[in-house]
């Protein structure tokens, strides 16, 4: 289930709060560190340990931001009353992966673009390189068994209760409709849908055509409804979705006139073996062939 707009706000100043302090803990590491690195000689035009050094607390950060941003998203979710299924657990890794790789990316520059200007060998930027790609990596295996853990923890408690629907669906049609509703917010299924129902179309299988054309509006309304924007522009947007349904049904019965709504029947119906009743007829009046002499069915005078 994905998060609604008061929710997603809530989760972000909630991170917010998080980073805020997380930030000036990294600001006073790092002048800790450089401090007690001059303190030994070791600086950022002489030794390669300084890089190191800086590349390991920038992935700490780093790792110490994104439990900052996963925390906040599940406070989200308990506070909302929402469970922890499959869906939320691909969404929320998703997000922290994106995460990792952006940070990841400006530490990597960040401290290559130093040991350049100091004139370091390349190898040190190589291996900053792989120890920045190596560590986001980590973070984000971490985070996948961290909300697998709470996924399956959730599963395991609703089963302990009677009648109670698990995370990963107990095969009830309305969690069914729910997951496949929330399926649509994330994956752009209205587009292949709206496709087919055109080839449906033109090869004259107009009921298939509707039925996909009707398909498509829904998971469009899916990702309308699902969109952070404001309720007045939804409702306009599902407005115009219904319109564009309708339209198009109307100019589908135009198209089709008199045709079938679909030849898939015929097939079938020419392997059916009916049975067909023959009338049975009266009885018929045979002549005898010898001449002057009356038939034997031939009623006497």
């Amino acid at each position: 289930m994905v998060l609604d707009p008061i929710a997603q706000r809530y989760a972000q100043t909630l991170y917010v709060d998080h980073a805020e302090n997380i930030t000036r803990n990294y600001a006073a590491r790092v002048a800790s560190v450089r401090a007690a690195l001059a303190q030994r000689g070791i600086l950022p035009h002489t030794s390669g340990v300084y890089y190191s050094e800086m590349t390991r607390i920038g992935i700490e950060h780093i790792s110490e931001l994104v439990d900052a941003r996963v925390a906040s998203v599940l406070a989200a979710y308990e506070r909302a009353k929402l469970s922890i299924d499959n869906q939320v657990v691909a969404e929320i890794h998703d997000e922290a992966k994106q995460f990792c790789e952006n940070q990841g990316r400006y530490l990597t520059k960040n401290i290559c673009e130093q040991a350049g200007q100091a004139q370091m060998p390349p190898g040190v930027a190589e291996h900053v390189s792989a120890t920045i790609a190596q560590g986001m990596s980590a973070i984000q295996a971490r985070i996948h068994r961290k909300l697998s853990k709470l996924r399956d923890e959730g599963i395991m408690a609703a089963r302990a209760v009677p009648g109670s629907v698990t995370p990963e669906g107990n095969g009830r049609t309305g969690d069914l409709i729910t997951r496949l509703w929330d399926g649509c917010a994330r994956w752009q299924w209205y587009g292949a849908l709206f496709v087919g129902a055109s080839g449906m179309i033109s090869m004259q299988e107009y009921f298939l055509g509707v039925l996909l054309f009707f398909l498509s509006a829904v998971s469009l309304l899916s990702k309308l409804m699902h969109w952070n924007g404001r309720q007045s522009l939804k409702f306009l947007g599902a407005a115009g979705i219904t319109c564009a349904f309708v339209l198009l049904l109307i100019i589908v019965v135009a198209v089709r006139g008199r045709s079938p709504w679909s030849h898939l029947q015929e097939p079938i119906l020419k392997r059916v073996a009916f049975v067909h009743y023959v009338p049975a007829t009266s009885p018929t009046v045979m002549s005898n062939p010898e001449a002057g002499r009356p038939g034997p069915c031939s009623a006497p005078l």
